[in-house]
């Protein structure tokens, strides 16, 4: 039996939630490349909260908030500012992993609270744009 689509989507929405929350916590104790991904996940899971609440399907499996975008702007209009979350695709890899940085670089020592505070925010948006929608 297929999950009611709505049901679904609160649940995806409240995973998107605990990461944004996550994401704050991280940052405030100096954490910021794990905040970034976090942040990256609460956009991810809120896009596909909202794919699962317009369409009632499962959304495509991908990591990517960009391609999310694209598969949701063709089931309702997507504000152009929320576009600019694209951006969080690249906290995905590059704040998990030790070579996901050229010449060595650690994540920790890249991303710092400017990074933190924007991809936040961004997801922030992608939040609420999902709660709207559902």
């Amino acid at each position: 039996m297929k999950p009611d689509p709505k049901a679904e989507a609160q649940r995806w929405l409240q995973r998107a939630r605990t990461d944004l929350h996550d994401a704050e916590v991280l940052a405030k104790v100096g954490s910021h490349a794990s905040a970034c991904f976090h942040a990256q996940q609460s956009a991810e899971k809120s896009l596909k909260a909202t794919l699962i609440g317009i369409t009632g399907d499962q959304p495509p499996h991908t990591h990517s908030v960009s391609q999310l975008l694209g598969t949701l702007s063709q089931h309702t209009d997507v504000p152009e500012q929320l576009f600019e979350t694209m951006a969080l695709d690249s906290y995905y890899i590059p704040t998990r992993y030790p070579d996901g940085l050229p010449a060595g670089a650690l994540a920790d020592e890249v991303y710092r609270e400017p990074q933190s505070s924007w991809a936040m925010a961004l997801a922030q948006s992608v939040l609420r744009f999902a709660e709207e929608e559902i």
